[in-house]
């Protein structure tokens, strides 16, 4: 139960390329009352995405070096 629970609060932060990064996106269309440009959302995704599998490669470095 543990684990969904900090699952669930990690996919709400708004980080690009999880559900909050969405969410946020939605607020932000919302104030300004049009959408964004497709093609910044998806760089803004893609960029987000990467720093996600940098962080989760650098979290695998450093849990093998502690083995």
């Amino acid at each position: 139960a543990m684990i969904s629970l900090t699952l669930a609060v990690v996919n709400i932060l708004p980080i690009p390329a999880l559900d909050g990064g969405r969410l946020l996106f939605v607020i932000v269309e919302a104030f300004r009352a049009r959408p964004l440009n497709p093609k910044y959302e998806a760089v803004i995704h893609g960029i987000g995405f990467i720093i996600l599998l940098l962080l989760i490669i650098i979290i695998s470095i450093f849990d093998i070096i502690r083995l």
